[in-house]
């Protein structure tokens, strides 16, 4: 009976020996840790690349994206220039314009003129008299609508020209010089100043406003 329960018990502990890990199982498991760690490895290398990759490829386009930009406006917009047709291309570049005939017909029946033979000026053409040049409020509207924005903010008058100033749109204006497009300071006056627009000129009273 004794022999049978030695038996069992150095079967048992033959049993427990051979799960315990030895050298050998040790060496066995050694080639799947690196395995693991190449892999992990690998993925990380592979996170990095595509990293630099969004960076890099977000750097370069702040560099050369507004560049692109404009160029592909400016060709949508020479694109559109040459579908127009000549006529639209045309009323496009006019100015505003306005009825002349109609503002002749109002300037005679309100009594500006003698005469109903039209008289144009040109913005360097001798002034006509005091009593022919009306307050822009008086043109008819249709010409008044043609008018560029004028801002007046400050205002000068002296007996000499050369001393006299004023301040419009933000910019020092003297006599002679343009405003705008079509738009000439002609006459700086005690009371505001004498403008040329349309072949017409007008009289704006500054001071009246402020």
């Amino acid at each position: 009976m004794s022999f049978i329960l030695d038996a069992i018990k150095k079967s048992e502990n033959e049993r427990q020996r051979s799960k315990q890990p030895d050298v050998h199982s040790l060496q066995d498991s050694a080639p799947q840790i690196k395995a693991e760690a190449s892999t992990a490895s690998r993925l990380v290398l592979l996170v990095v690349a595509i990293s630099i990759i969004v960076v890099a490829s977000w750097w370069l386009w702040l560099q050369v994206g507004p560049q692109i930009s404009t160029r592909l406006a400016a060709w949508l917009q020479n694109t559109e220039a040459v579908d127009k047709t000549p006529a639209e291309a045309q009323s496009l570049s006019q100015e505003p314009a306005y009825n002349d005939s109609a503002y002749n017909s109002a300037y005679n029946e309100s009594g500006y003129k003698g005469s109903s033979n039209k008289i144009s000026y040109t913005a360097d053409s001798e002034l006509p008299p005091n009593n022919q040049i009306k307050e822009l409020w008086e043109q008819p509207a249709d010409y008044q609508s043609t008018i560029p924005e004028l801002d007046f903010s400050f205002h000068v008058f002296s007996d000499d020209p050369k001393e006299r100033m004023i301040i419009i749109n933000g910019r020092r204006m003297r006599e002679g010089q343009v405003v705008s497009r079509g738009l000439t300071l002609r006459v700086i006056t005690e009371t505001g100043v004498i403008l040329h627009y349309g072949e017409r000129f007008f009289h704006v009273d500054v001071i009246e406003k402020w």
